[in-house]
């Protein structure tokens, strides 16, 4: 994958929502120890591929009513990695791999504005980024869509 550049965008997301709810899934919950079983994989996996030179996007692959946990994913890839890793990986990796480094993925003169301002320093506390209530000010393409402040 590092050789032919081609990007991994692991989703733990969705496993962890198996974990927690696997009966809301429709699964029988001997699924679960499967479930854990991929789950650590997965991170086994995300190590390897750093150590390889992989470049590592951010998704969460959620669908249906778990829109408001896509924060999630933040926050689980900061418990893998560090929280750094996790902004880079979805802001300047996701706009690489998109092919929109030009447009998006920093904070540079020129470049479309999404900010989000916490409630807190999620370099410190990467918990901040799973409820979307600690999101105190949301900006989208330079325009302001949530203003908490």
């Amino acid at each position: 994958m590092a050789i032919r550049e081609v990007a991994l965008v692991p989703t733990f997301a969705v496993v962890e929502q198996l974990l927690h709810d696997t009966a809301g899934a429709g699964l029988g919950e001997s699924t679960r120890d499967r479930v854990a079983g991929v789950r650590e994989r997965m991170a086994e996996a995300l190590a390897v591929a750093r150590q390889a030179g992989v470049r590592i996007g951010l998704g969460s692959d959620l669908i249906g009513p778990a829109q408001d946990r896509r924060g999630d994913e933040l926050r689980l890839r900061a418990e893998l990695e560090t929280p750094m890793d996790a902004l880079v990986a979805a802001t300047k990796t996701n706009a690489e791999i998109l092919g929109l480094s030009d447009q998006v993925g920093v904070i540079a003169p020129g470049m479309q504005a999404d900010l989000v301002l916490w409630n807190g320093n999620p370099l410190e506390d990467p918990g901040l980024f799973a409820d979307p209530a600690n999101a105190v000010v949301v900006v989208q393409a330079g325009r302001v869509v949530k203003d908490l402040r």
